[in-house]
């Protein structure tokens, strides 16, 4: 969840009357969705398999369908590669990088999988997962880059995966 065009997307399905949940690590981010009537929204880190299983099942009963996920996970990250810092070179940190992947990649995996799972017994449905132009690589954001990269890589390989089984994957940017 988040950001302008997520909230767009929630209240053009709630206005059409459909269930909607909504989870974030950010609860100030839910809670502007809990404005648009019939959402229910859960504060939960999409990287936690367990977590965020937890959250799904709480929410939604396990033999009921899930018909669409919107995947807009995301942390926009800018550091470079080297930055000069006095006379030294600083390197991009790995801690960064290792959370840019889990926020950005991670996290949408273990969502669209856990989802797909439930798409699969109930009938099918489909995954729209958030990727960015910055995909093909972004001056200042290499982890960025390659996390919305593998977005797109994951993407296409979930498209093959899972379209037998009435499950349609695709990314926007």
């Amino acid at each position: 969840a988040g950001g302008a065009l997520v909230s767009l997307i929630v209240q053009h399905y709630a206005a059409d009357g459909r269930r909607i949940l909504a989870l974030d690590r950010d609860p100030v981010t839910l809670a502007e969705l809990t404005k648009a009537i019939g959402v229910v929204v859960h504060a939960v880190d999409l990287a936690d398999p367990e977590a965020l299983q937890a959250a799904v099942e709480a929410a939604i009963p396990r033999r009921e369908p899930i018909a669409l996920l919107v995947n807009a996970v995301g942390l926009i990250w800018n550091e470079p590669v080297l930055s000069l810092k006095g006379a030294r070179f600083s390197v991009h940190t790995v801690e960064s990088f290792e959370r840019v992947m889990r926020a950005n990649l991670t996290a949408a995996f273990v969502t669209a999988t856990h989802v797909a799972g439930r798409m699969a017994r109930t009938g099918g449905g489909a995954i729209v997962n958030f990727s960015s132009i910055s995909a093909g690589g972004n001056t200042g954001q290499s982890a960025y880059s390659a996390a919305k990269a593998g977005v797109e890589g994951m993407t296409r390989a979930m498209a093959r995966e899972l379209g037998p089984l009435g499950i349609r994957v695709n990314a926007i940017a």
